[in-house]
């Protein structure tokens, strides 16, 4: 959206590169305005899903640990175990709600919802709760399918409002067939 004097409008938010899904990009500054006010005020919710192959014996579950950039590792965020955490930066507070939703076979469906939105906030809370992604190499989840065409298995899925009126995003055809009827 660039004319002679520059950008109208932008990208609203921003998703790790592997993860596939809905980014909501405004038309005008004011709607770009508005929509990051909306982040800043942790007013929208936001729901992915994601795959993994770690087993745990509940269904639903919440992490609230705060995040905080990794001491000597730049791509690698951390979470605060206790006052003493090596860490840079500052601590960010982070709240994501895990809920099951299928299995087949070894891999399980998972839905994170947040109204936060911190750097690798559900990769490193899913894998402080035994959850690692499918695929997500720094977080413990292993290597990716030969069928999936991103390096780990995270999905966003849509954005929930109570000021706009955002459509989700279905699952990618790349997942496995059963997680696309859930």
């Amino acid at each position: 959206l660039y004319n002679e004097t520059g950008f109208e409008g932008g990208i609203a938010h921003r998703l790790d590169v592997p993860t596939s899904g809905q980014l909501l990009v405004a038309k005008t500054p004011s709607v770009l305005t508005a929509l990051r006010e909306d982040f800043t005020n942790k007013t929208l919710l936001k729901r992915y899903r994601f795959l993994t192959l770690k087993e745990v014996p509940w269904t639903k579950h919440d992490i609230t640990f705060p995040l905080a950039h990794h001491k000597s590792n730049r791509r690698k965020m951390v979470v605060q175990r206790g006052k003493n955490t090596p860490h840079r930066g500052k601590w960010f507070s982070a709240h994501t709600s895990f809920h099951h939703l299928a299995s087949r076979g070894e891999v399980h469906l998972w839905e994170a919802t947040m109204r936060t939105g911190v750097m690798h906030q559900i990769r490193l809370h899913a894998a402080i709760a035994g959850l690692a992604l499918l695929g997500d190499r720094l977080y413990g989840g292993g290597g990716t399918p030969a069928y999936f065409p991103s390096d780990f298995a995270l999905h966003h899925c849509g954005i929930e409002s109570t000021r706009w009126q955002i459509p989700s995003v279905c699952i990618p055809e790349w997942w496995p067939d059963w997680t696309h009827s859930i």
